[in-house]
């Protein structure tokens, strides 16, 4: 897991994922139903904005289970999807990643560094801060998903030119 540097850098990593991604989304343009052209996992456009979105929602989870005393369950696979997400448009798409993204920037924002700091198990081993898992999947998760949106996009951009 990548060290965090603190508060101020995970909301500027935050924020940066955030813009990045949202860019981004006004070139995804008709892809919700193709098929991503990238190595991983067989996922249509619906299926991996439903991840970007499950991801999202998964931070007030992973800073709230140390200061309660849980451990942080590492998720494996993708149970992330909802019905909702065979229907949802781009637009609907974006308001609930935007929903996801604001939401837990105001919980970093009103957390103190005791609350940031906790530790949690792992049950893959050893323990974890919450901004270190909220640093990791930010800054590793979710800019590699960015890095497969622009790839996404840039290759509709070549068929269509």
């Amino acid at each position: 897991m990548t060290t965090p540097p603190d508060k101020a850098a995970l909301l500027a990593e935050m924020d940066a994922i955030w813009n990045e991604m949202d860019a981004l989304l006004d070139r995804f343009g008709d892809k919700l139903d193709t098929r991503m052209p990238i190595q991983g996992p067989a996922w249509t456009g619906r299926q991996f904005l439903g991840h970007l979105l499950g991801s999202m929602q998964s931070n007030p989870y992973y800073l709230m289970q140390p200061r309660d005393g849980g451990i942080i369950e590492g998720v494996i696979g993708d149970p992330y999807w909802r019905q909702i997400y065979a229907t949802a448009t781009i637009a609907s798409f974006r308001a609930m990643l935007y929903a996801a993204h604001i939401g837990t920037v105001l919980l970093v924002e009103t957390a103190d560094e005791a609350d940031l700091g906790r530790t949690s198990p792992y049950p893959q081993g050893g323990e974890t801060t919450a901004l270190e898992i909220l640093w990791f999947n930010y800054n590793v998760h979710l800019r590699s998903h960015v890095e497969d949106l622009r790839k996404w996009v840039q290759t509709g951009d070549t068929e269509q030119t």
